[in-house]
């Protein structure tokens, strides 16, 4: 009988010993696979969803930009009454109240006389029929009207007497300052 006695290292009960592990590493290394697998596939469809969100809320800012912008800009219906009280602050600046210059220009009539036609056009040309109950009155009028600083011009065309009311009709034409800050 030959006994043998060997004292080397066993190589099968090594390799028996080691595939558990190897099968256990195998199935670790799956799962955590298939882990990282289902994290990258659910990032994938929530950052999708971020886009469309995103994408949802540019176009209604967009949308809100645009309707914004349309009330802003020109005339509309919900800034009219703005924009008209700018053009018209602007151009109380600009002109003179035309109620104003023809306030002044019947300050200036002599006692007895009174307008029955007035005619004014923003250009500054002005056009007036008055009754005078002399020509002297008619005289004095038209020397106050060169006198005053807002008349640029003014000529008497035509007097006349009016016999149904036993006055003198005088025809004016003058042109005045229309525009603030000018003078004469």
């Amino acid at each position: 009988m030959n006994i043998s006695i060997d004292l080397l290292p066993q190589e099968r009960r090594n390799r028996l010993n080691r595939l558990p592990f190897l099968l256990g590493a195998a199935g670790l290394f799956l799962v955590i696979s298939a882990l990282l697998i289902i994290v990258f596939i659910l990032g994938k469809s929530s950052i999708h969803e971020l886009d469309e969100k995103i994408a949802t809320n540019t176009q209604a800012r967009d949308t809100m930009l645009a309707e914004i912008t349309s009330r802003r800009t020109g005339v509309t219906e919900y800034n009219f009454v703005d924009k008209y009280n700018t053009i018209h602050g602007f151009l109380n600046g600009i002109y003179k109240n035309p109620i104003t210059i023809k306030e002044d220009l019947y300050k200036l009539l002599p006692e007895g006389g009174s307008v029955s036609n007035y005619n004014f056009e923003n250009t500054g040309v002005l056009s007036m029929t008055i009754l005078f109950s002399s020509k002297d009155s008619a005289a004095t009028y038209l020397q106050q009207l060169l006198e005053a600083d807002y008349v640029i011009e003014a000529k008497v065309t035509s007097i006349s007497l009016n016999t149904e009311k036993n006055l003198y009709e005088a025809y004016f034409e003058a042109t005045v300052v229309t525009l603030e800050g000018d003078q004469q």
